[in-house]
């Protein structure tokens, strides 16, 4: 360990006068790397101005603290600096602190393109560290591409996730939004309701919260709604595994709205494990699929769905026949 971190602080010395380099990441997984390795990099990073993209992966990477973000906000003197990727992972002491130094970094360096954050398994995490994000994501009005996940961070409220979907309406230039929120068990109508307001730029919504428990169809509905105004929307992926309220209310819901989004290229469902969808519900979605005349590419997942039965295998197999654009189709119905 003592020998892998004496390198790290030689490569760092050494990067320093690499003042030419446009894009850097580094890949610590798993590795005894500890808040100094954190801050060396960071300080390294701001002596590097022609830095446009930056890219830390410290998962599972045990040692690691907040502190070891509290330097993050000296990036915003690298005046290039458009992209930045921040994965801690399983990082099991990271806290609401470390979304604070993030959110303080936004919130000096508002001209970022382009965004990763990623603190799955960290448990520490409350609404507290993530409506601080929220209010420093609001900064970043030249967005354009988001990734959030915080997954199985059990500690989040509705009222957490809530801040985030009400921040995404400030981001007027957002074209990519993907958010893997699975395991939450608290994620509810806040969040599903503040979704109505999106930006009309978004190009591709990606969208995970299996495992759910309290996702019901009155959240699809609502989200439904808001899908209607996204008139440059190509590409829609959401996943909603095993969230057992769910029944084919809401999937006949959000299969209406596929006609008014006649920009969408490509459609990818997962509703497996979803005990309570039957034909009912696959018919819903083949009589509107028809009308996404647009559509090139679809991936739909229904496997261990019982209740789905050949008529709804039918309907879809008539349906694709109707959508002469489509050239890609991967369908499980397992189980």
């Amino acid at each position: 360990m003592e020998r892998q971190l004496k390198g790290i602080k030689i490569m760092t010395q050494s990067l320093k006068k690499m003042t030419q380099v446009k894009r850097i990441g580094f890949d610590f997984e798993g590795s005894q790397a500890g808040n100094d390795s954190v801050i060396d990099l960071n300080e390294t990073f701001r002596m590097m101005l022609s830095l446009q993209f930056v890219e830390l992966n410290f998962a599972s990477c045990y040692q690691i603290r907040d502190d070891g973000l509290k330097n993050l906000e000296n990036l915003d003197q690298n005046p290039n600096l458009k992209e930045i990727k921040l994965n801690f992972s399983q990082c099991e002491e990271m806290t609401d602190q470390a979304l604070f130094y993030i959110s303080n970094f936004f919130q000096k360096k508002q001209t970022l393109k382009t965004i990763h954050i990623n603190f799955q398994s960290c448990s520490h995490i409350t609404d507290k560290g993530l409506i601080s994000l929220a209010e420093g994501l609001k900064k970043q009005t030249d967005l354009e591409n988001l990734t959030l996940n915080f997954e199985n961070c059990y500690q989040i409220t509705d009222t957490g996730y809530a801040s985030i979907s009400i921040a995404l309406k400030e981001l007027k230039h957002l074209k990519n939004a993907n958010f893997n929120f699975s395991l939450s068990e608290q994620i509810s109508t806040q969040f599903f309701d503040n979704l109505h307001n999106l930006s009309d730029s978004l190009k591709a919504i990606k969208l995970d919260l299996s495992n759910c428990p309290l996702v019901c169809d009155k959240n699809l509905i609502s989200m439904s709604q808001g899908f209607k105004k996204l008139a440059s929307l190509e590409d829609l992926s959401l996943r909603f595994s095993s969230d057992q309220q769910l029944t084919d209310d809401c999937l006949v819901n959000l299969a209406s709205t596929f006609k008014d989004i006649r920009s969408l290229k490509n459609l990818h469902l997962a509703f497996e494990g979803c005990m309570k969808i039957t034909d009912i519900g696959i018919l819903s979605l083949s009589e509107n699929l028809k009308k996404a005349s647009y559509l090139e590419k679809v991936a739909l997942n229904f496997s261990w769905c019982e209740s789905v039965m050949n008529e709804g295998l039918d309907s879809l197999s008539k349906c694709f026949q109707r959508l002469d654009l489509l050239g890609n189709i991967h369908l499980n119905f397992e189980g």
